[in-house]
């Protein structure tokens, strides 16, 4: 299963702290999702966590380092 993430930002005050990634696995976890499929305006921080590249961005619970809710 993927989910459809509509928009996530940060603030420019608050980036480099984690935050972003954060909210991806929470939200993949909430979702209970394999995957989040991605269109994006700020490629670095995709590109970052080791991400494939196809018209956007594919994001797994393995890249995110989140784990199946049986095995939680």
């Amino acid at each position: 299963r993927s989910i459809l993430l509509s928009t996530i930002a940060v603030a420019s005050d608050h980036r480099r702290q984690g935050i972003a990634l954060e909210l991806l696995r929470d939200a993949l976890k909430r979702a209970g999702g394999l995957r989040i499929d991605l269109i994006s305006y700020f490629d670095p921080f995709y590109e970052a966590v080791a991400s494939r590249r196809f018209s956007g961005f594919r994001i797994t619970r393995e890249d995110l380092s989140v784990r199946n809710s049986s095995s939680a």
